[in-house]
């Protein structure tokens, strides 16, 4: 008996594991990315002297926040300093125009050899700027054009709300008014990113507003990372918090991915003990096969001839007299033995007496159907059944058969040259009957009126046939157990 259940197959538990690998690489790489990110330092702002390669100016004597002295300004009209507010351009301001159209031609192709982008699009705007003071605005339309696209692209507001303008004021120069309305709204989208952009400068304590107490007014320190006053907003805490919020995510993954490893492996363990069962099964079950045929061929089958034993061929030529009569055929049943079969195991021993038997098997078997039955009733006496045979086909047969027999006998060995067989034959029809005793005696019947004629022959059963004396022939049945020869 074998195992229904089907093997348990590990490939999910495989495929969860690599999910959760690819999880922690793409959770670590996204963590670096942006940890990277916040470290970076921002981009100098367009025209800064860092970002244009300038030096920066060297500061005031004594530091950025030192101090005038307390004479130069009378403690009578110091007023706290008003907060400095971040105007931004006004809408008319353009780049100053240094040199001439071919002039800063050359610096926009040297621009566009150093491949920097800030550069090129700073030479763009000046370049334009020129060609609209020298009334060639269809010439500076490209230009701005590409000088707006970079600065989109690049996230440089400044100088895209200069290209902008100069867009807008390119258009007025060839009465666009519409044109030039959209790239005003432009430039004021610029204006408003580059607001929201400034951080909020903080608001002092108490002790900082207050007048110093010798009356010198606080000098504000330069910027120190951009243009106009705009300071860079510093990378928060809060910004990198969500970093911190993975780390129990990843913690809780790796967790679960060791764990499916784990019954992974339990489960590919499991499955390696049900195959061995399984195979421990089907090696049985295919012995206890053989050993069922082995016996069924054994309790069916004589060993030696390889015929139906007495038992197998009574129970079929039971089922075979049955069908007969059910559709009204007749049924032709042969009994023969071997002639002078003793005087074979006396004069040459019992081994040529079985290759007589085997040789004698083996000539019936060419001349039978194979719906036909063939068995051995004992001894060296045999059995034969054929459906639809009557009185008219049935001995001739018999008579082939015992031709072949005797031509197989002559031209073997010199053992076999006496073997010859005689022949009973009794025909089971709807007249006659189909009783499977009656139809035996009758063949036993003709048999002993076969040996009686001198062997070597065949007879037919009918009712001129003188019944056997016990003493001489005892009357036997298909059911009782023969005595072997």
């Amino acid at each position: 008996m074998t195992d229904a259940r089907p093997p348990i197959q590990p490939s999910t538990f495989a495929a969860w594991s690599w999910a959760v690998v690819l999880v922690l690489l793409l959770a670590a790489n996204t963590a670096w990315a942006a940890q990277r990110q916040l470290d970076r330092p921002p981009p100098p702002p367009p025209g800064s002297p860092v970002e244009s390669g300038r030096p920066p100016p060297p500061p005031p004597p004594g530091g950025w926040n030192t101090a005038p002295p307390p004479e130069q300004t009378p403690p009578a009209q110091i007023t706290p300093p008003a907060p400095v507010a971040v105007e931004p351009a006004a809408p008319d301001a353009s780049p100053v125009v240094a040199g001439s159209v071919a002039d800063l031609e050359n610096k926009l192709a040297d621009a566009r050899r150093s491949n920097n982008t800030a550069d090129i699009s700073a030479a763009l705007i000046r370049l334009a700027d020129a060609q609209l003071q020298a009334g060639q605005a269809s010439r500076a339309l490209p230009l701005l054009e590409e000088a707006v696209t970079l600065s989109s692209r690049y996230n440089d507001d400044r100088q895209g709300r200069e290209a902008a303008l100069l867009m807008a004021k390119a258009y007025l120069a060839q009465d666009d008014a519409g044109m030039a309305d959209t790239w005003n709204k432009r430039a004021e989208q610029f204006r408003e990113r580059i607001e929201r952009q400034i951080a909020p400068r903080p608001e002092a304590s108490g002790d900082a507003t207050a007048t110093p107490a010798t009356g010198a007014p606080a000098v504000v320190a330069p910027p120190t990372n951009g243009v106009d006053g705009a300071e860079q907003p510093a990378a928060a805490p809060s910004q990198a918090r969500w970093l911190w919020l993975l780390l129990p995510v990843c913690l809780l993954l790796i967790w679960a991915w060791l764990r499916s490893q784990r019954k992974a492996d339990d489960l590919r363990n499991e499955t390696e003990r049900l195959a061995r069962h399984q195979k421990h099964l089907r090696n049985a079950h295919q012995t206890l096969q053989q050993q069922a045929e082995h016996l069924r061929q054994t309790a069916t089958q004589d060993a030696l001839t390889g015929a139906l034993t007495r038992q197998a061929f009574a129970n079929d030529l039971s089922e075979l007299l049955h069908h007969a009569q059910h559709y009204g055929k007749p049924v032709a049943f042969f009994l023969f033995d071997l002639d002078h079969f003793k005087s074979v195991n006396d004069t040459y021993g019992h081994l040529a007496g079985d290759i007589a038997l085997k040789m004698v098997a083996g000539v019936v078997r060419e001349n039978l159907d194979s719906q036909d039955l063939f068995g051995r009733f004992g001894g060296d006496e045999f059995l034969i059944a054929c459906m639809d045979g009557d009185a008219a086909t049935a001995p001739l047969l018999a008579e082939k058969i015992r031709a072949s027999v005797r031509k197989h006998a002559v031209d073997g060995h010199e053992s076999l040259h006496d073997i010859s067989i005689s022949v009973g034959i009794a025909i089971a029809d709807p007249e006659q009957g189909y009783d499977l005793a009656t139809l035996f005696t009758h063949a036993d019947t003709a048999l002993y009126a076969a040996k009686r004629a001198g062997r070597n022959c065949v007879r037919l059963a009918d009712a001129g046939l003188a019944t056997p004396p016990s003493s001489e022939f005892p009357l036997r049945s298909l059911a009782a157990t023969p005595n072997d020869a």
